[in-house]
């Protein structure tokens, strides 16, 4: 009977543990593999247009972008439409 006891706690130790292990396969999913599977020309062409419009806030205009569209950062679009996000 014992065994089962065991068996038991363990499940309960790995059912408890399964978010933590989530958010780290999610953290390492995003900030290591997906950049990857993105090349290098297509990121560079990516950058080079931006540069091209708009100077050198490309950076800040990047960022807001990227942030902007995970609807993390509420653009000036956005408050406008009293909060309503549009695609």
């Amino acid at each position: 009977m014992g065994g089962y006891k065991e068996i038991v706690i363990w499940l309960a130790v790995a059912a408890a543990a399964a978010p933590i292990w989530g958010a780290g396969l999610l953290v390492l999913w995003q900030g290591v593999v997906r950049p990857h599977l993105i090349s290098r020309g297509e990121v560079e062409r990516l950058a080079a247009l931006l540069v091209e419009r708009y100077g050198e806030r490309a950076a800040e205009v990047a960022f807001a972008k990227e942030n902007s569209e995970r609807g993390t950062i509420p653009t000036a679009s956005r408050r406008a439409n009293g909060g309503v996000y549009e695609r």
